[in-house]
């Protein structure tokens, strides 16, 4: 209950309560007093705060009594929901009774001296530092050395000023006159968000706004890349072999009808204690699984994320071609590669199972093929080894698909998924002299979270999927190996 000890008010002009209206309002109090209202009744705080509101109205309603909706402001910031009051209009009695005290009713003094008088103190600036964002960005555009912007922007300068005017032109970051924020400094803030790891209390302390500020600009960006990113995740190149094909003795003929590769990454996730078990992966981690399919020049050209830590790679798969219409469905006779994780099936050509097939099994004296399987599936990782260095660039420029998800909501991770491979997509576009697109492989770190495949398919892999089918695309990989073979041992 509320302690009843009043607060010295250091204005000697301030009207004062008596004993007998202390002993009123002390009544009301617990009256209305927050006990009465079980928090389990109700399934979000906004229906918790509306219920107190409700009884207020109907026990209070009279102007006279006006007052007492101070004293649910009072309780509410006690609980941290201002916001809800000013969404529903009641912060302007507040500050009409702050600015005309002498029109304050004598009550409201007694629920200000007994609850809560710390919230009628005066505000003490917060953000004063000399430096503020719009100048901490323009310092870091302004310095000759470009390497401080790349390591706090994570990309060129003209790429950056490019991505701004492309969301701007689109009409993605509209701007008021009175806008403090500009275009340029809330594109900075999300990219120290996702490229630099930060934390919404760490923008703060950096651009000097307020928390709500950094959160209401975090999301306009996040909202204007997942807009843009139909413009920039699209279907590949089913028409033209491409040239990293056509060029290579060792993939072509063989996969000249070979569109891109397909793979699925761990992100890290964060979700409320009760679904924790469904997001679990096979190391522990609570993580969400994310399908992508990438061409040969590293673009993504579908990514489909959201899917629990603990659903399998396939089951992901079938998903996304029977529900996503936006699923790039390659044509008859064009496939994509994908590891043993997944079935040989038309259109998602496999490796052999049993056999090697990673990269590093194959170096040093292990470079001699002993059969068809062997030399066909060191030339097929070879070649799907884009979609692991695409997953390896992607988390090494966004290391917050790495190293751990802020408390957002799932729908907000899973956006911030796509965000990121919009921007990857945007600056494999734009920025041909980009550092991590043009690292020696080696120095890309591999993606350790990938699936790993399995020794067999499951049944839900083959529910759908026909005994002519397999066997069809069985006997069409085992051409290729065995073309493969004879140009490598003619003899």
């Amino acid at each position: 209950m509320v302690d009843l000890q009043l607060h010295t008010d250091t204005n000697p002009m301030a009207p004062r309560a008596t004993e007998d209206q202390i002993k009123s309002a002390s009544l009301l109090v617990k009256r209305v007093d927050l006990k009465n209202f079980s928090v389990c009744q109700f399934a979000k705080p906004v229906k918790y705060c509306i219920a107190i509101v409700d009884t207020l109205l109907v026990e209070y309603s009279h102007p006279s009594n006006i007052w007492l909706y101070h004293f649910l402001v009072i309780k509410i910031k006690m609980l941290n929901l201002v916001l809800l009051l000013v969404d529903l209009g009641m912060m302007n009695y507040f500050d009409f009774y702050r600015c005309n005290e002498s029109v304050v009713p004598e009550e409201f003094y007694a629920f200000r001296d007994m609850i809560c008088p710390e919230l009628f103190r005066e505000n003490v600036p917060r953000n004063t530092s000399s430096l503020q964002g719009e100048g901490w960005v323009a310092e870091i555009m302004t310095t000759p050395h470009t390497g401080r912007v790349y390591d706090n922007i994570r990309m060129t300068k003209p790429c950056f000023y490019s991505l701004v005017d492309a969301l701007t032109s689109r009409g993605l970051l509209p701007h008021g006159q009175t806008s403090r924020v500009s275009s340029v400094e809330e594109v900075a803030l999300f990219m120290q968000t996702v490229g630099m790891h930060k934390r919404q209390r760490d923008n703060m302390e950096r651009f000097q706004h307020s928390l709500e500020t950094i959160h209401r600009r975090f999301h306009r960006v996040l909202s204007a890349l997942c807009a843009m990113a139909p413009e920039l995740i699209t279907r590949p190149n089913f028409t033209d072999t491409h040239p990293s094909v056509a060029t290579n003795s060792d993939f072509y003929p063989y996969f000249k009808d070979c569109v891109g590769a397909m793979d699925g990454t761990l992100v890290p996730a964060w979700v409320p204690r009760i679904d924790q078990n469904r997001y679990r992966s096979r190391k522990g981690r609570l993580a969400q699984n994310v399908l992508a399919i990438c061409d040969f020049d590293m673009n993504f050209t579908y990514v489909y994320a959201g899917w629990e830590g603990s659903a399998a790679d396939a089951r992901v798969l079938n998903h996304a071609i029977s529900q996503d219409q936006n699923f790039p469905f390659p044509p008859n006779g064009k496939y994509y590669l994908v590891d043993a994780g997944f079935t040989n099936y038309q259109c998602f050509l496999a490796p052999y199972r049993g056999t090697r097939y990673h990269l590093a099994e194959y170096r040093g004296h292990g470079r001699r093929y002993r059969t068809p399987q062997d030399l066909f599936n060191h030339a097929h990782s070879r070649l799907r080894n884009v979609i692991e260095r695409c997953f390896g660039v992607l988390k090494k420029r966004f290391p917050i698909l790495q190293w751990g998800m802020p408390s957002y909501l799932l729908q907000h991770q899973v956006d911030l998924v796509i965000a990121c491979c919009t921007l990857h997509n945007f600056i494999r576009r734009f920025s041909h002299d980009d550092i991590i697109f043009n690292e020696p492989e080696d120095e890309i770190p591999p993606d350790m979270d990938s699936f790993y495949h399995r020794e067999h398919p499951t049944v839900t892999e083959l529910e759908t999927q026909t005994v002519t089918e397999l066997e069809a695309q069985r006997i069409f990989r085992d051409n290729i190996a065995m073309q493969m073979w004879a140009s490598y041992n003619p003899t």
